[in-house]
C-alpha cells in the first residue's frame, strides 16, 4: 500500500458545540429544543406528531431513572432506550428522526446575531467584509460563521480547498451554508461508497452541489450521521445494486433541509444519537462515508476537533482514529478546543478522561495533542492563535480589534 505524505492538510471534526452559536442545540438541551420547536408549531398551526411522539416516549422513560443512571432528558440516552427496547421499528425511527429534523429546522430558522464587528475600515476591502455603515463607513462586519468557515478553508491565503476536510457528526447545513456564502466549492465525499453510478443522485434543488462531483479542488465533507438533506430513496426491482446484500436503497441530496411533506416514500438519511447506530457496518447507506473519513485522516497534517466531547454513543470514534492514524506519517497537531477543558469546569476531569481513552497521554507531554479551554470564538477570533494552530491566514490585519458585544 502507497502511504501519501501531505504537509498542509487540515482535518476538522466538527460536534455540537460548533453549531450551538447560530443557535442549534447541544445534547443537554436538545429536549428543551424539541419542546420549543413543538409549541412553535402548534402556533403556526403545523402538525406536530412525531415531536409529541418523542415526548410522550420521553415521559414513559422517565421511570427508567428510578433504578439506574439515566437522564431522560439527555437526548442519547432517550433514543437508545428506545433503541434497547426493541423500539427500532419504522414508525418509531421516523418519529425519532422526523422530530430530531424538525428540531433543527425550528433552531435554523430563529433569528440569531451572528455579526462580528471589527474596529477599523481599511482599503481596500478585506474578502468578504463588508462596511457596518456606508454613509460613515467606521468598522468590518462580517457574518460569524462566514468568518469561521473562511478562515478554517484559508480564503485569505493560497490554500487550496482539496486541502481542508470537514468530518462533522452534525446533521445541520450551518457549514454547508457558509462556505457557499464564499462559493466556495463543496463535496459530499463517501456516497459513492460502493463505486456504483446509481449512487447517490440530486435532486434539481442541489445542482449546485453535483456540479463539483468531477472537481477536483473542492472542499471535503463528510457526515458521519448523514444530513437534513439526504433522503433513501427506494430502488427500482431491477437496479443493479439489488445484489449488494443489505442496501435498501439510494441516497439522494437536496439542496436544503428536506421538509417531511416531501419525503413520500423516502426516509431522511439521519442516525439518531443511540448506541449503536451501525453506520459503519457494511450495507449501510453511510459506510462509504466513514471509509473516506479514514482515508482523509490518513494524509492529515492538523486534526482541529472543535465542539466535540465524545460522547458514549459514539464510542466507534476511537476506532475511526485507530483505522485513519494507522498509516499516518503527516501528522504534527491533534488540537481540542472546548470551553469545557477549562479550570473548574464540572465537565474537565469527565471529558479529558474521554479524550485520553482514545489518544495517548505522552502525546500530549509531547506537545503532539493539544487541549485548548476555549469556545469557538475565543479560539478563531484570537488570530494569533487561530492562525499558528490552523496553518491559515486571517482576513483582517494585526491590529484591527474585535468589537464587544454581548455573547463574546
Amino acid at each position: 500500500m502507497d502511504i501519501e505524505f501531505h504537509n498542509d492538510h487540515n482535518v476538522y471534526i466538527l460536534g455540537a458545540g460548533f453549531s450551538y452559536e447560530a443557535g442549534y442545540p447541544l445534547v443537554r438541551n436538545f429536549m428543551d429544543k424539541m419542546k420549543e420547536a413543538a409549541s412553535w408549531q402548534k402556533d403556526h398551526s403545523q402538525e406536530t406528531k412525531e415531536i409529541e411522539a418523542v415526548l410522550k416516549f420521553r415521559l414513559e422513560a422517565a421511570a427508567a431513572a428510578y433504578r439506574i443512571q439515566f437522564d431522560p432528558e439527555n437526548i442519547e440516552d432517550l433514543f437508545s432506550l428506545s433503541a434497547a427496547k426493541g423500539g427500532s421499528d419504522e414508525t418509531t425511527n421516523r418519529n425519532v428522526i422526523i422530530a430530531i429534523a424538525e428540531t433543527l429546522e425550528y433552531c435554523r430558522n430563529k433569528k440569531v446575531d451572528r455579526e462580528v464587528i471589527f474596529f477599523g475600515a481599511p482599503n481596500p476591502l478585506p474578502k468578504g467584509f463588508s462596511l457596518d455603515n456606508l454613509e460613515n463607513p467606521a468598522n468590518l462586519t462580517i457574518d460569524k460563521f462566514k468568518f469561521y468557515v473562511g478562515l478554517m478553508s484559508g480564503v485569505w491565503g493560497e490554500t487550496p480547498y482539496k486541502d481542508n476536510t470537514f468530518i462533522t457528526f452534525n446533521y445541520d447545513l450551518l457549514l454547508e451554508e457558509a462556505l457557499q456564502e464564499w462559493a466556495i466549492p463543496f463535496r459530499y465525499d463517501g456516497l459513492h461508497g460502493y463505486e456504483i453510478p446509481e449512487l447517490p443522485n440530486f435532486d434539481d434543488s442541489a445542482r449546485s452541489i453535483q456540479e463539483n462531483e468531477e472537481e477536483e479542488n473542492v472542499v471535503s465533507i463528510l457526515k458521519l450521521h448523514g444530513s437534513v438533506n439526504w433522503a433513501l430513496t427506494g430502488l427500482s426491482p431491477n437496479s443493479p445494486i439489488k445484489k449488494y446484500i443489505g442496501i435498501k436503497g439510494v441516497v439522494k441530496v437536496y439542496g436544503d433541509f428536506i421538509k417531511k411533506e416531501m419525503l413520500g416514500s423516502q426516509a431522511l438519511l439521519l442516525a439518531p444519537p443511540v448506541w449503536d447506530k451501525g453506520t459503519a457496518k457494511v450495507g449501510h447507506p453511510l459506510v462509504g462515508v466513514w471509509s473516506n473519513a479514514i482515508k482523509k485522516l490518513q494524509t492529515a497534517t492538523r486534526i482541529i476537533v472543535i465542539g466535540y466531547s465524545l460522547p458514549l454513543a459514539d464510542a466507534h470514534f476511537r476506532y475511526l482514529m485507530a483505522a485513519g492514524l494507522q498509516n499516518n506519517i503527516s501528522l504534527r497537531e491533534i488540537v481540542f478546543v472546548n470551553p469545557a477543558l477549562k479550570e473548574g469546569d464540572s465537565d474537565k476531569e469527565a471529558l479529558e478522561s474521554r479524550i485520553f481513552s482514545v489518544f495517548r497521554k505522552d502525546l500530549k507531554e509531547k506537545g503532539i495533542l493539544k487541549l485548548l479551554p476555549y469556545t469557538i470564538e475565543q479560539f478563531l477570533l484570537s488570530f494569533e492563535d487561530a492562525r499558528a494552530v490552523l496553518g491559515r491566514e486571517v482576513g483582517v490585519r494585526r491590529g484591527i480589534r474585535v468589537l464587544s458585544k454581548p455573547g463574546f
